[in-house]
């Protein structure tokens, strides 16, 4: 490695590093106030954020540990192959092995941190990960949703099947069904078997879920 490679790689953990820190500080504080566990819970989670980054982790990525489903599952898994199972309270990696589940596994290295979605090109390959539906860095045992991306199709109201709004995406999502279509909504690669979900869920559909 060269000494400029050097320079920088260090200049990225320090920077790294100051953030993290930052996010430690006032995040733990919170959480600790209102009494609600996250990452940045240091009494829940004793490494703080080596327990997920490390000095020497991944090139192209924000310095993790492992792979980005390995390192969720590190904590979320079995008890045999899990590193801090003694922490998770879910065993998620049982959920995403069932024959009807998020392939996260399978597919999450194609996630992008700046990704559009709903997905425009018909021709991407489509995929999920942990970061599209959790924050990890805001996420709490009680909001395992919170700071979330959503997507708002318009005005659902006036949503019709042959006619379909321009969304709107969000910043963070208010809703539940806001984190789900971003994917299973508008995206123009929706597998052929699949259906526009907020097409359905239109209130002025005959019969619809409220």
């Amino acid at each position: 490695m060269t000494h400029a490679k050097r320079r920088d790689e260090l200049k990225r953990t320090l920077i790294y590093i100051v953030i993290a820190s930052a996010l430690v500080a006032g995040f733990a504080g919170v959480s600790a106030a209102a009494g609600i566990k996250s990452h940045m819970d240091i009494d829940t989670n004793p490494d703080e954020c080596m327990s997920c980054h490390s000095g020497r982790g991944i090139s192209g990525t924000a310095l993790l540990r492992q792979s980005r489903e390995d390192l969720c599952f590190a904590c979320h898994g079995d008890s045999i192959l899990g590193r801090r199972k003694d922490i998770a309270k879910t065993n998620i990696k049982a959920v995403m092995e069932k024959m009807s589940a998020h392939p996260v596994a399978d597919t999450s290295m194609l996630h992008r941190i700046f990704e559009k979605l709903p997905e425009k090109d018909s021709a991407k390959k489509r995929h999920v990960a942990c970061q599209d539906c959790h924050r990890v860095h805001i996420t709490t045992d009680m909001e395992p949703t919170k700071g979330a991306r959503g997507y708002l199709p318009g005005s659902v109201r006036s949503r019709k099947p042959t006619g379909v709004p321009k969304g709107l995406r969000l910043k963070r999502a208010n809703n539940e069904y806001e984190i789900c279509y971003l994917c299973h909504a508008d995206s123009a690669n929706l597998p052929g078997d699949s259906y526009n979900i907020a097409a359905e869920f239109n209130p002025d559909n005959a019969s619809y879920h409220p």
